[in-house]
């Protein structure tokens, strides 16, 4: 995901999700690789606000994770 993609769906400040992308490159990169993800894969008509839905609380994620892990 880019960070404008990102940015449309949660908001925030460029500056911020770039940081958090960077602490994350490797996390995001093994990611990527373990489902063979391509960076075209994300290339959508759709809008992404349409495609991807962002839980208000973070304990409505499927994996019942809270923010801090």
């Amino acid at each position: 995901m880019t960070t404008l993609s990102i940015q449309k769906l949660v908001g925030g400040r460029k500056e911020a999700i770039n940081a958090y992308l960077d602490v994350h490159r490797d996390e995001i990169e093994e990611h990527h690789r373990k489902l063979e993800t391509k960076p075209s894969y994300n290339r959508k008509a759709e809008p992404i606000g349409q495609m991807v839905a962002i839980a208000e609380e973070p304990t409505a994620f499927p994996w019942r994770m809270t923010v801090e892990g």
